[in-house]
This record gives C-alpha cells, structure tokens and sequence, in this order.
C-alpha cells in the first residue's frame, strides 16, 4: 500500500474524484503539520507535506496524485506549540528563494 492511500484526506479525494469523474484538490489545514509523537497524525503530517495542493484522479484501478512543487513567497507553517509563548515553525519562503534561484 502507498503510504499516501492511509489518509483521511486522500481517501476522501479519491471518494469524490470516482464520483465527480474528475481530479480532485487535496488540501490540509495548516494544523496538520503540526510535529506529533502520535504515529497517525505524524503520518498525516507527512501526507500534508508531500501532497497539499496536488490532485488525485482515479483511472481504472489505479489512484494518479499529480503535485506541482512549488512554495510561497511568504507562509509560515507552526510545527511545535508551545502554550503561552506561540509556535516553532517554517517560513517556507526560505523555500521559494531556493525554488527562486533554480535550487529547487
């Protein structure tokens, strides 16, 4: 089994692109990403990362994600809460300036 298959989310595209006959946007809340020793939302962190704003299209028996990899120039995705102080996160503009200069 593909390990994108275990998620909530996927399952639900693939429910909705089966039925619509068409690909269907994956999106995750950016609660998602929050870092969990829970193996389960730890896996579906791990999805989030690899897919959030992809497609999943089903053609026969087979379930196709198409992901274009590209970041924002300016999003901050928390990682770690901490009660009272805030959130330890990623800027993942750091990412689009590495995309920006053809490192990515």
């Amino acid at each position: 089994m593909t390990f994108f298959l275990s998620s909530v989310v996927v399952q639900n595209a693939i429910k909705k692109a089966i039925k619509t006959n068409r690909p269907y946007r994956l999106a995750w809340p950016a609660s998602a990403y929050q870092l969990s020793l829970n193996s389960e939302e730890y896996r579906e962190a791990r999805i989030a990362l690899a897919l959030n704003g992809g497609y999943v299209r089903v053609e026969g028996n087979n379930v196709i994600a198409k992901i274009k990899i590209a970041y924002p120039k300016k999003s901050y995705a928390p990682l770690i809460p901490i009660p009272g102080i805030g959130a330890i996160g990623v800027e993942e503009g750091l990412f689009w300036v590495l995309q920006k200069e053809k490192w990515y």
